[in-house]
């Protein structure tokens, strides 16, 4: 631990132009200098001037208090609004805080992070082939639909701001997807909800279902 030296003390006296040095307390040798400036504030809370008045027949006012805790009050719901209103932020309505851009982010690393179909000259998202076949698929796991297929929805690419414009509409839809299926998702704590999400998104739901009805044919 390193203990405060007396020149340090010595320094911090001439620099404030204290001329009681009884205001700051003298350090012993085994205080630390965190310590030391611990001391060194409650002594100088201490000796703060309290302002009291009285009225004309001598008897204390208690304004100052009421506005304090009145000040106090103000403060604190302040803090509880801005408390509240970053909590609402989201672009979606199934998220809040920063939730969207926790389940934005595994996504991202699931489904493409290896960044299949981007060309690195211009930045842009391609369509490449799915892993699992048929239709191709672009971006973050995006499965091409026959529709956008056939109308070139994809054909000139996409930006990295319309790639996760793109995830953010996919996810919103696997989550209405799985409330139709749970009725009490909400209940759920986040990081289920988060799991069950993103398996949906990924289609993994429905392969566990259809191998499950394979195995129960008899």
């Amino acid at each position: 631990m390193k203990l405060f030296p007396q020149e340090d003390y010595d320094k911090i006296i001439e620099m404030l132009d204290i001329e009681d040095e009884g205001v700051i307390p003298v350090p012993s040798e085994s205080m630390s200098t965190d310590q030391y400036a611990r001391s060194r504030e409650k002594a100088l809370i201490e000796r703060e001037p309290i302002d009291i008045s009285f009225d004309d027949e001598g008897v204390e006012k208690v304004e100052d208090e009421e506005d304090s805790v009145g000040l106090d009050i103000i403060m604190y719901s302040d803090f509880i609004e801005d408390e509240e209103e970053s909590e609402e932020e989201s672009s979606s309505q199934y998220y809040v805080g920063d939730e969207l851009d926790s389940q934005i982010d595994i996504l991202k690393e699931l489904e493409n992070s290896i960044g299949s179909g981007k060309n690195e000259e211009n930045g842009k998202w391609y369509p490449h082939e799915s892993v699992e076949g048929g239709n191709k698929t672009i971006a973050y796991g995006h499965k091409i639909t026959n529709e956008e297929r056939d109308a070139g929805t994809f054909d000139d690419g996409l930006s990295e701001e319309e790639a996760i414009e793109l995830l953010k509409k996919d996810i919103d839809e696997a989550n209405r997807k799985i409330r139709v299926e749970i009725d009490d998702f909400d209940s759920f704590p986040y990081y289920l909800r988060q799991e069950l999400v993103n398996s949906t998104y990924r289609n993994l739901l429905n392969k566990m279902e259809k191998n499950q009805s394979l195995l129960s044919c008899p």
